[in-house]
C-alpha cells in the first residue's frame, strides 16, 4: 500500500473508530485461520442482526473451538439435487 493510502486509512480509523476485525480480536495475517474467522464474521455481519450480536456470536464460536478451514472437498460445489451439478441419484423432471 502506498504511503498516501496508509495515511488515509490511519486518518479514517482515527476519526471513525475500529474495524470489525479489530473489535472481534482477529489478528489479520495471510494465514488460513484469521482469514476463515474473517469469513465467518462477514457472514454473521450480513445477517439481519445487530453488529454487536454478530461480534458476540463470533467470540462464542471461538471460545467453543471454532474449527478452522478444511481442505476443499472433492467436489466443493456439489449439492445433492442441485440443477447446476449433474447428480445421477436425483431424478430430473424434463
Amino acid at each position: 500500500m502506498s504511503r498516501g493510502r496508509q495515511d488515509v486509512v490511519r486518518e479514517l480509523l482515527a476519526g471513525h473508530g475500529r474495524t470489525f476485525a479489530d473489535e472481534a480480536g482477529i489478528k489479520l495475517r495471510d494465514t488460513p485461520q484469521p482469514l476463515y474467522q474473517l469469513l465467518v464474521l462477514s457472514c454473521l455481519l450480513s445477517a439481519r442482526i445487530r453488529s454487536s450480536a454478530a461480534l458476540a456470536s463470533l467470540r462464542e464460536f471461538s471460545a467453543a473451538g471454532l474449527p478452522g478451514p478444511r481442505p476443499p472437498l472433492r467436489h466443493p460445489c456439489r449439492i445433492i439435487g442441485s440443477p447446476y451439478v449433474p447428480d445421477r441419484r436425483v431424478a430430473r423432471a424434463t
